[in-house]
């Protein structure tokens, strides 16, 4: 009995010791097809582009996919780690250290398909409710824009946002095509039950590092990220998840 608990231990132990051995912690949502898993397995076009600059920087990577609003602040205090898929903006840009861009990043807000809601300016769109994900760019860019805080609906997560817009408890949510794609597909919902109403923003995706990461882990991945650049992987990622309007 001694011996099994003692053999119990110590694999819990090694268990333990493994789970705290990455040299990276990379926190994300699950939002295909940029990160999520599959019969256990993580896959996707952003966590395919990290697995590869990882092993170029010979680094050990441990995914985790957690809510975004969670993903942002454990990495905002977790020191060797990172957020992904991210998009870099001035009111985060000393929050974190950047590495990329790997592709392009277009948000819009969509409404169902059968609303008849009519945006010709910014004042338009506070007439309307506005769907959007904490701690998300779209919030911040949607309030640079001149959206008043009362006519922004706050959700903790996209899959959360989506629902509420197909049962109407916003007029719009901020999202980008192929995510709100990957959500409606996930609550069995056609894409052609929304539309596009307003372009909020074009920008690109980054990987974004906690601030107190290793210095030698920051270069590494830097020097990783560009030599994998230079490999035409991230175009072949891209296109292998059929996003082929990302390319940068």
């Amino acid at each position: 009995m001694r011996f099994a608990a003692l053999s119990l231990l110590w694999s819990w132990t090694i268990g333990l010791c493994a789970a705290q051995a990455a040299d990276i912690i990379a926190y994300c949502e699950p939002i295909a097809p940029y990160s999520y898993e599959e019969n256990g397995q993580s896959k996707g076009m952003s966590v395919d582009i990290l697995k590869e600059v990882c092993a170029k920087a010979a680094l050990s990577c441990e995914i985790r996919f957690v809510p975004w609003a969670r993903a942002y602040r454990e990495t905002l205090n977790t020191p060797n780690s990172l957020l992904f898929t991210t998009v870099r903006t001035p009111d985060r840009e000393k929050l974190f250290s950047w590495i990329g861009p790997f592709a392009y990043r277009e948000s819009w807000l969509f409404a169902l398909g059968d609303t008849s809601f009519q945006v010709a300016t910014i004042a338009d769109l506070n007439r309307y409710k506005i769907g959007v994900v904490s701690s998300e760019a779209s919030f911040q860019e949607l309030k640079n824009l001149g959206i008043e805080e009362a006519a922004l609906d706050i959700s903790s997560s996209n899959e959360i946002l989506i629902r509420k817009l197909l049962h109407g408890r916003v007029d719009m949510a901020a999202s980008t095509v192929d995510a709100i794609a990957a959500h409606l597909a996930h609550q069995d919902t056609p894409v052609s039950k929304v539309r596009k109403v307003y372009r909020i923003s074009r920008s690109g995706y980054y990987f974004a590092l906690n601030l107190d990461t290793s210095p030698d882990l920051s270069r590494r991945l830097s020097q990783a990220f560009a030599e994998v650049a230079a490999t035409g992987f991230i175009e072949a990622a891209i296109q292998r998840y059929h996003l082929s309007d990302l390319h940068y």
